[in-house]
Formats: structure tokens, sequence, C-alpha cells
């Protein structure tokens, strides 16, 4: 993310968290004029820098849109829609239940079906998010799925594994790490001061937490993330699989497994079924286990194990570890790499118009104005529909656009840089 900062562009991305509260604090006490890096300076929407005291007196600094004339009196410039600050962004996740605070934080509450806690495994939950809203009487409320939640978590500001730039270093679970400390599941944070709710197969070895005495283990995770392979050596137990996890930053399948995560048989079918059922469509062979579990109180003894509420594997490109719909995407993100190009590959949709949810495939972002890129795979009459309305709505934005259409030509036949206007 880049801003202006008294009229000088600064890029924030190779700043960690307490770097950034650093900058921000500077800019703070010198009263610093911020504006928005995503259009050129003239054109582009004021920011500001808020503080807040925290329980513990500490100080928190962030960036914060203005809101009305007398803080933003051009407050009729708007943000690129493919800009984390846009309000179209913003209001495209509260679609799907997930709620932006002002200080960066995200919120949801994660909800699944009734479940059978026998010892056969629990029955098909289906997952929803219901989004916190201001009012707090409001009764309506948004519910999406597991895999907001996780694209949510990859896309923060923290994270940005959505990003991707030419010879930089991922560390993808140290970004997820950064990010899970901004979210809020439940009204719980995935990693506070007290308790970590989430486990990101990495340098770590150890086991997984099955089994606690206390409901409230600090160390038992309720999400639990890993590289992995759509089929793998599934170990069998009774009435539990094993997952092997392979760790997210090397996502080298070669290795030694980091850990194994033991789900049970019936809700891993669930999973393996969807897989069958979509893989026609993404042939990609790897990419994350994701796993929500919840805690249950045994029928037999005193103490507390984990249901898995849902398991997700969600394919993704090695290299990178960002997420794919397909294999054409695969490709498309391949060679963008080897263009040496940077590009963000959008995991949830940015803008809601007319009923449609927009997601772009990819945007390049070293060139000016961004170009978007749309990887065609289906044919069906509503499908080429809706890419008709969000290539006018690209354009209506003044975006560059480029269509490929793998069933009518070759990748090597794209021009990239020779696109619609």
């Amino acid at each position: 993310m880049e801003i202006y900062v008294n009229d000088e562009l600064h890029d924030l991305s190779p700043y960690n968290t307490m770097e950034r509260r650093i900058k921000f604090k500077q800019w703070y006490d010198e009263k610093a004029v911020i504006r928005c890096g995503c259009k050129p300076l003239e054109e582009t929407p004021f920011l500001h820098i808020r503080s807040r005291t925290k329980k513990d007196n500490t100080v928190n600094y962030f960036l914060s849109r203005n809101r009305g004339s007398k803080i933003n009196p051009e407050k009729n410039r708007k943000h690129l829609f493919t800009c984390p600050n846009s309000s179209e962004q913003e209001d495209a996740k509260g679609q799907l239940g997930i709620t932006e605070i002002e200080d960066g934080t995200s919120e949801c509450t994660l909800t699944f079906g009734q479940t059978n806690s026998s010892s056969t495994g629990p029955s098909a939950g289906i997952s929803g998010l219901e989004s916190t809203t201001p009012d707090e009487t409001s009764k309506s409320k948004t519910k999406s799925s597991l895999q907001s939640l996780f694209f949510a978590l990859l896309q923060k500001e923290e994270a940005h594994i959505d990003v991707y730039h030419p010879n930089e270093n991922r560390n993808l679970s140290g970004r997820i790490y950064s990010a899970a400390k901004k979210m809020k599941v439940n009204k719980n944070l995935l990693v506070s001061n007290i308790e970590k709710r989430i486990y990101i197969a990495s340098s770590y070895k150890g086991k997984i937490p099955q089994y606690s005495n206390k409901i409230d283990n600090p160390n038992a995770p309720y999400l639990i993330i890993g590289w992995g392979k759509r089929e793998d050596n599934f170990i069998e137990e009774k009435n539990k699989i094993h997952i092997p996890l392979y760790s997210v930053d090397d996502r080298n399948t070669q290795n030694t497994p980091i850990t194994q995560v033991k789900v049970f048989k019936s809700q891993f079918q669930k999973t393996k079924e969807r897989i069958h059922h979509l893989q026609k469509y993404n042939a990609v062979e790897y990419g994350y286990w994701v796993i929500w579990r919840s805690k249950t109180k045994s029928q037999t003894g005193g103490h507390y194990y984990f249901l898995e509420n849902e398991i997700l594997f969600i394919p993704a490109d090695t290299l990178t570890g960002i997420p794919v719909d397909s294999r054409y995407e695969k490709l498309m993100l391949q060679r963008l790499i080897s263009e040496g190009r940077h590009f963000k590959k959008p995991l949830l949709p940015i803008s809601f118009e007319s009923e449609t949810l927009i997601r772009p495939d990819f945007v390049l972002i070293d060139r000016v104005p961004q170009t978007i890129i749309e990887v065609a795979g289906l044919q069906t009459d509503e499908y080429l529909k809706q890419l008709s309305y969000k290539k006018d709505y690209y354009l209506k934005e003044k975006f560059k656009y480029v269509e490929w259409k793998p069933y009518e030509l070759a990748l090597g036949d794209i021009n990239i840089d020779k696109s619609d206007f």
C-alpha cells in the first residue's frame, strides 16, 4: 500500500506492524498531510492518522479514511475501487459478513449448522459469517463461509498475500500470524496477549492439541492452516483421518510433513466429495488445508475434545502461495511472475454493482492506469453475460482491460500490454 505524506510517495508494504505504528506516530506528531497513493496526487483522496488509547494505556496509531466535508473538503474524490481504502471494498466485504473497524481490525461471527458429537463424528456443518454492525439492535445479519474468513485474513494489510512483488520475501506464516492479531472471530482475536486461537504450519513440529481438561486452553487452536496436497497419504485410524500438513513457508510437499491433524472421517469425506465435484474446474493439486474446530464436552468423561465444523482445501500456486480458481489462472499467474510483473490477485469481491459482486482475476499495479486481467475459463451464456458487464464496469472506471479465453487463444499469444480502454 502506498500513501502520499506531505506530497511525497511512501510504500508501506515493507514495514511490519510495529514499524508502521512508529511511522504513523511520527507523522501524527508532525501533523503531516496524508493522501492515498492509489491515484496521482492531484486526484487522490485525503487520509488521516488517528490515535486510540487501549485499556493498558498503550496508544495505537492507524490510518483512517476521511468522512464528511469538515475533514475532507474534497469529499467527491474517490479511491480506485481496487484500493483497500475504498468504501466499495468495505461494502463488498459486508455482503460476505466481514465488518471492517476503523482501527484496521476485522470482525465476524462464525456459525455452523447443527452437528452430531457422537463417536462417528460431526454431521454436515454449514458455516456462516455474521457481520457485527454498529447498531447492536439490528436484526439484519449477512452470512457467508469459512472460505471468506480465510480469504479476508490473507488479504489484510498485515498479510497482503494476494499481492506479488518480484524478489520479495513472502514469509507467509509470519504475515498470516500478524494479520490474525487484527482479526476477531466470535468476539475473540485469533491472536492476543492471552491466547492463540490459530495454528499455522511452519517450523513448529509439535502435535496439534486435540484434548483439553479446560475449555479455555490458550494453546489449543480453533483455526488450523497448513499447506498440502489434494491427494495425499491420508492415514486412517478407526473413525479418524490424519491430514499431513506441510510448511506454508517453503510449501515443499517432498519434505516430511510438519505435523498431522486428526479429523473425523465422516467430515473429511464431505470435503473429499466437494473436491471431487470441483476438480473438473480446478485441477490444481496443491494448496491450503483450512480447518475450523469447536470444543465439545465428552459424553463419557470430563475432558473436552475438538470437533471439526468444516474442512476446506483451497487450491493455490506453490511458488507464491496465492490461491487460484483454476489451472488457467495458475498459468496466467506464472506468466506474470516470469515477466517480473507486480500484481494483485483479489480473493474477495471488491465492489458490489447492480446486484453483481465484482472480483477481477488479476490487477497489474506496475502501470498507470492499472490493467485488469480476466481469465474467462467458462463458456456458459450467464458467465459471458457477467463477464461483459464486468468489462464495461472496468472500462468505465478507466482501467485497462485484458481478457484471455483459453479455449480460443493460447496464453503465449496474449499481449498483456495491448489492452482495451
